[in-house]
């Protein structure tokens, strides 16, 4: 069995962990969007700004999910890819089981801290995230494996 040094592994669990945070803001950003939208009580002026307003939420969605998630969940996700990285061998595959693990133990803070009584908001916020683990597990691994 090959060893990796710790440079390469904290190296990787960063970069991981900053496309982890990519991906989980994209989807907080789409599911944010569809959220508001559907929403009650959307006053819709014109036809013309049901193509306009999407996008415009999309990007806000994104650059708040960006912050929150820089804030809240990269440095977790950092310390958790870079336990990751050092206990798992080379060239083995993430399960499911993992990307949840991970994905609980990042999110649960901040549900229990600020969502508590907001389910359809931790919901969506739980999905983003694993999505985003999930992608950064993917990636931790490809940069973990044997050349």
């Amino acid at each position: 069995m090959q060893t990796l040094g710790r440079g390469r592994c904290a190296w990787a669990a960063l970069l991981a962990a900053l496309l982890a945070l990519v991906w989980g803001s994209a989807a907080y950003a789409v599911t944010g969007t569809v959220k508001v939208l559907v929403s009650p009580g959307l006053d819709v002026t014109s036809p013309l700004s049901l193509l306009v307003a999407p996008p415009l939420i999309a990007i806000e969605g994104m650059l708040w999910g960006l912050l929150g998630g820089a804030m809240f969940m990269l440095p977790p996700a950092f310390l958790l890819f870079t336990a990751l990285a050092a206990r798992t061998a080379p060239g083995r595959r993430a399960s499911r089981t993992k990307a949840v693990a991970v994905a609980g133990a990042v999110f649960l803070p901040v549900y229990v801290i600020g969502l508590r009584g907001y389910l359809v908001d931790g919901a969506l916020l739980a999905f983003s995230v694993w999505f985003g683990v999930r992608a950064g597990l993917r990636d931790l691994e490809r940069r973990l494996a044997p050349q």
